[in-house]
C-alpha cells in the first residue's frame, strides 16, 4: 500500500508536468553526437514561443541545467522533450524524469577551456583541436526566426561549464572533452 508521502510527490511530480514548461524526457532517435539539441514538438514549441536553433535552459529534478538548442520534431509528444544520453548524464536524469524548458539569452565565450577526459583519449594520435573539436563547433543550423528577418545558419554550439560532451572523428572513434 502506498503511503501518503508518495502519492504527494506523485502529486508534485503531475503538477509540474502539468506546466507548459515541464516536461518528460524520452530518448532521441538520432545519435548521441547531439550533445547539445534537444527536440520539442511544433506544437510545444509555438506554445512556449521558440522558434528553431534557440537557445534554452533545461533543469533537471536534482538542480542540475544545461544550455541546448531547440529543434522541431513531428515524431515528439507535446508532453515531451527528446534528449541525447549526453544532456540527460549532463541533467543527472533519466527517462521519463520531468525537467523545466525556459529561454535563455547565453553571450559568446571569449575563451573556453576544453579538456579531454583521460581513459577516451588512449589510442587517439594527432591534434585533437583539428581532428575532433574544429568540425563539432562549426555544426551549423539553419534557422528561420520571424524576428530577426531571414534565413541564417546558427553555428554556435552552446557549452555550459561543467557540461560533458561527446565527439566522434571520422572514424568514429568517440572523444568525451569537459
Amino acid at each position: 500500500m502506498a503511503s501518503k508521502e508518495d502519492n504527494s510527490k506523485d502529486a508534485i511530480s503531475l503538477d509540474k508536468a502539468q506546466s507548459p514548461n515541464c516536461l518528460i524526457i524520452d530518448d532521441a532517435t538520432d545519435n548521441d553526437e547531439n550533445n547539445s539539441i534537444i527536440y520539442l514538438s511544433l506544437a510545444k514549441m509555438e506554445e512556449l514561443s521558440l522558434f528553431r536553433g534557440d537557445t534554452v535552459l533545461v533543469s533537471g529534478e536534482k538542480g542540475r541545467d544545461t544550455v541546448c538548442i531547440v529543434l522541431a520534431d513531428q515524431n515528439c509528444d507535446d508532453s515531451k522533450v527528446c534528449m541525447s544520453a549526453v544532456v540527460r548524464k549532463n541533467l543527472g536524469a533519466m527517462l521519463s524524469d520531468v525537467v523545466t524548458i525556459s529561454p535563455v539569452d547565453v553571450p559568446d565565450g571569449k575563451v573556453v577551456h576544453i579538456l579531454p577526459l583521460n581513459h577516451t583519449v588512449e589510442d587517439v594520435s594527432g591534434n585533437l583541436l583539428d581532428v575532433y573539436l574544429r568540425r563539432y563547433f562549426s555544426y551549423t543550423v539553419r534557422i528561420c526566426h520571424p524576428a530577426k528577418k531571414g534565413v541564417k545558419p546558427y553555428s554556435n554550439r552552446p557549452v555550459k561549464k561543467g557540461d560533458v560532451f561527446l565527439v566522434r572523428n571520422a572514424d568514429n572513434h568517440p572523444v568525451e572533452f569537459k
